[in-house]
């Protein structure tokens, strides 16, 4: 048992409810324990003696005793388990979970022992529309243990929501997996109370208008929601419906050694598995640990436009206050408002995780870099060179893309500091020895066509505050006279 879970005593009817809900659970299925058509081999010898033994302790009447024993081991743990839960679990957490999903969490973290180790923990619901998952992690970001976990799930979510404990020591997040429906019986006591301290707590949008949106959320978001997330969503979807653009905003509070943050984000048509992984990965590599966050998806009448709602709470354990003043803020702010423009589920993505280090403005000069080199290749060779070949070879080697963007930023940035003769020196001496060494001829002609685009940029808008899109001019001196018969004026 964790040190940091403590002893306390539960009331006899919380450990009888626990105790009952155990006797009632189906512990493994018979795939579990062996797959019965499965044909024997040496390799199952082992397996299937165990299975034996199994069986044969089954119909032996010291089976009883194992399973007082068993029962008694986990009322000690759920003991221990519960008081820790009540204490260390948010008050929000506490108020908006029902009871039921309450013992269920209890219940995993107790079971599957995700508070010992490194594992996510998987349960679904009787119906197998929500599936809870809880992760531990050492380093105390368990946040974006499960945010990746999700998305390698593949499925998409309509709604989800993550608390981690006070001390950080779990997270828990509930996955929506249902389709997505509207709230249509407003009648309910509650919704009824919920959509009038909604509507008169809104000042900046017209009453038609805050019920119209009303009728573009969740059900399960409505009914789980605080009146203050539901207003947040409203405004959020407000802005971006009129404006036509991502909403972000951030609100910050200074505490002693860290600043406690909430962002509020609304995404245009952007996935929200996608939005949540792109978006704790942004956060965690500007130190931002992430400790709770609220997500759902809102889709228009006519269902032609989703939306991504998302408030994210994380803290700043920096001396300096995270406030929109900071030079991190607005990195932070402005890989925010491109997510929507950028695709997120290639292999350029991974460059922003975290212990490859590159920026989002990095992974975009990559991406061109990768895309000059297959248009200027294929003339050679249209196999040997293609657009996935291509980016294998550049994304395999991280101290190639670090020279190659040393090289870039030497030439163009006009905010550097270092000698920048000397660094282009190194950046080159460093590719070029990678050149030397690599053993196959088209990593070569990638890694020489990389550096050739680097070395023949004559300006770009890369270091604009203001900009769309990235903008390239080219010497026309780098085309292949053998292909380009006549040289144009620019590129």
């Amino acid at each position: 048992m964790p040190t940091w879970i403590h002893t306390a005593v539960v009331s006899k009817e919380e450990l009888m409810a626990f105790l009952s809900r155990i006797k009632n659970t189906k512990w493994l299925s018979d795939i579990e324990l062996i797959d019965a058509k499965m044909e024997f081999s040496e390799h199952l010898k082992e397996t299937s003696s165990l299975v034996e033994h199994f069986k044969v302790m089954q119909s032996r009447a010291s089976c009883h005793k194992i399973e007082d024993t068993l029962f008694s081991k986990l009322a000690d743990d759920i003991t221990h388990v519960t008081s820790w839960f009540f204490k260390s679990m948010p008050p929000l957490y506490l108020e908006t979970t029902p009871l039921t999903d309450m013992r269920d969490h209890i219940l995993s973290i107790v079971l599957a022992r995700s508070s010992n180790g490194h594992q996510v923990l998987e349960r679904n619901s009787i119906k197998g529309h929500v599936m809870t998952l809880i992760a531990n992690d050492v380093g105390h970001h368990p946040a974006l243990k499960l945010s990746h976990h999700i998305s390698d799930l593949g499925f998409s979510s309509k709604f989800i929501r993550m608390f981690s404990s006070i001390e950080r020591e779990i997270s828990l997040c509930q996955v929506h997996k249902n389709e997505f429906q509207v709230e249509k019986d407003w009648k309910k006591a509650e919704l009824v109370q919920k959509r009038k301290h909604v509507i008169q707590n809104i000042k900046n949008i017209s009453k038609k208008l805050v019920e119209k949106y009303l009728g573009y959320l969740d059900k399960d978001f409505l009914r789980v929601s605080t009146v203050k997330h539901i207003i947040i969503a409203i405004e959020s979807l407000h802005y971006s419906i009129q404006d036509e653009t991502t909403y972000v905003n951030l609100i910050s509070l200074k505490e002693q050694a860290e600043t406690r943050l909430r962002v509020d984000i609304c995404l245009k048509n952007f996935n929200l598995v996608s939005a949540i992984d792109n978006i704790v990965k942004l956060f965690h590599r500007y130190d931002l640990t992430v400790t709770r966050f609220l997500a759902t998806q809102a889709r228009s009448d006519d269902k032609s436009e989703t939306f991504s709602i998302i408030s994210i709470f994380a803290s700043y354990e920096k001396e300096t206050p995270f406030s929109p003043k900071i030079k991190a803020w607005g990195k932070v702010n402005k890989s925010l408002k491109t997510l929507p423009y950028v695709d997120h589920h290639d292999e350029f993505a991974r460059l922003m995780v975290v212990n490859k280090g590159f920026t989002l403005n990095e992974e975009f000069l990559i991406r061109s870099i990768a895309n000059w080199t297959h248009i200027f290749l294929t003339k050679q060779n249209p196999y040997y060179f293609s657009l996935d070949r291509v980016s294998k070879v550049l994304l395999r080697n991280s101290v190639y893309l670090k020279n190659i963007i040393l090289y870039f930023r030497s030439r163009f940035d006009p905010r550097f500091k270092e000698n920048r003769e000397e660094c282009i020196k190194n950046a080159i001496e460093g590719n070029e020895k990678i050149i030397d060494e690599a053993r196959d001829d088209i990593d070569k002609s990638v890694f020489k066509e990389g550096m050739r685009f680097i070395k023949y940029i004559l300006k770009t808008n890369y270091f604009l505050v203001s900009r769309t899109s990235l903008s390239f001019r080219i010497d026309p001196a780098i085309l292949d006279k053998q292909f380009y018969k006549e040289i144009p004026y620019g590129i």
